[in-house]
């Protein structure tokens, strides 16, 4: 006898999808692009001071998170396409004014709207991604999907190194604008579905700054995973480099990053897959797992074969819990917030990753290198131990989202 499991589930690859990968695309390469270079920019351009440089750098994702608190609502209330459309066309304004800019004031300033569009167009085409997804096959695709966000952070840092070493900023700022253009074509193609006007919030009577319309309640038990695990990644982001050179390997570091890139692209081809069929844990346990040991392995030393080990450590590990977390954030949310609920993950994953360099650069100067990756394996424990509180055990996404919207 056939049960709903073993029917075929729709197809994840339409035209629709397919458009959806390419805005994100060219939305997450701008990013990558600029925040890798741009600190050197600052100085080398206006003599800023190494903490203001990296000021300059951070403030991109102190905009995109100012917008997560927004973001998700308006989604809901304007429509995907039509916040997509004009997050993108400010992203792209925004992205020719680098060029302009002569200031280290205005350079900021620029940076800071730059990410708040940033997080409007994520979050817009990946609320548009989600909609599209068959339920039964959602983790799947999410992990397809953010393939584009792996192939953004293997190719834009190594050509924003490549132009910034020689010098060719303005080049690399026409490359960004370009590329925000093209996620403009494709986002002016695509059609995702939308809410049917009755279904959807009014402006009028949305409280805009009331909590609950922030934060969408049911996906904050998974987000704050995300924020367990942003946080302990954000130290390998941050830091990676300065301990690489403090370890007598300068450059290694770069190895990491590579390894990342190319090892998280296995696991989404199969993970997505499992965690619809056989529930989220199947998946997460052992991603905790590898990424903990990823950040142990970086205790040892920051030589070139131990920053490809943990590279590829990171890329099995956080590699499959960004997408595996996103999903179930989704799933556990009703389908008039799912803006809300892609926003309020993304929120919780944009302050881990933005706060926890505050935390980890403060732990240096007592605990060194060593101590700080042993800190930032603590947290992947933390984060796996609040997802195990949540016990969403079972098979399939729909009975793990209805436990989680339960807790």
């Amino acid at each position: 006898m056939t049960t709903p499991r073993d029917q075929p589930a729709p197809s994840v690859w339409t035209g629709q999808f397919f458009l959806c990968i390419g805005a994100n695309l060219a939305i997450s390469l701008v990013f990558y692009l600029l925040t890798t270079s741009i600190a050197l920019y600052a100085i080398d351009r206006f003599s800023a001071a190494d903490s203001t440089a990296g000021f300059t750098a951070s403030s991109f994702v102190v905009g995109a998170i100012a917008s997560r608190f927004v973001g998700g609502t308006l989604v809901d209330v304007a429509g995907r396409r039509r916040t997509l459309l004009v997050a993108l066309g400010a992203y792209v304004i925004l992205s020719f004014l680098y060029l302009p800019s002569d200031s280290l004031g205005m350079l900021i300033a620029v940076r800071l709207l730059h990410g708040v569009a940033f997080g409007l167009g994520n979050t817009a085409v990946s609320a548009s991604v989600q909609a599209l997804l068959p339920p039964a096959r959602r983790a799947e695709g999410t992990g397809y999907f953010m393939l584009s966000t792996s192939l953004s952070i293997a190719v834009g840092p190594l050509i924003a190194v490549q132009l910034a070493a020689g010098g060719h900023y303005l080049e690399m700022f026409w490359l960004s604008t370009a590329s925000a253009a093209g996620g403009l074509v494709v986002a002016l193609i695509l059609r995702p579905p939308e809410l049917p006007a009755e279904r959807r919030p009014r402006a009028r009577d949305v409280q805009w700054l009331r909590p609950a319309t922030m934060v969408e309640a049911r996906a904050v038990p998974i987000a704050v995973v995300s924020l367990f695990c942003g946080a302990a990644y954000s130290s390998i982001l941050a830091l990676a480099s300065a301990y690489s050179a403090a370890d007598g390997h300068p450059g290694s570091s770069a190895w990491f990053f590579g390894a990342y890139a190319v090892s998280m692209v296995v696991p989404r081809l199969f993970a997505g897959r499992l965690q619809d069929r056989w529930g989220p844990g199947v998946v997460l346990w052992p991603a905790f797992a590898m990424f903990a040991a990823s950040l142990i392995t970086l205790t040892v030393s920051a030589s070139t074969t131990t920053m490809l080990l943990a590279g590829v450590l990171c890329g099995l590990g956080f590699g499959v819990i960004v997408p595996s977390a996103q999903a179930i954030a989704v799933a556990a949310s009703p389908e008039h917030r799912v803006g809300v609920a892609v926003s309020t993950y993304f929120l919780a994953l944009d302050l881990g990753t933005g706060l926890g360099p505050v935390l980890f650069g403060s732990l240096v100067p007592v605990t060194g290198y060593t101590g700080v990756y042993w800190v930032a394996a603590a947290l992947v424990g933390v984060g796996a131990l609040c997802f195990w509180l949540l016990r969403p055990r079972g098979p399939g996404m729909a009975q793990d989202a209805e436990r989680l919207t339960q807790s």
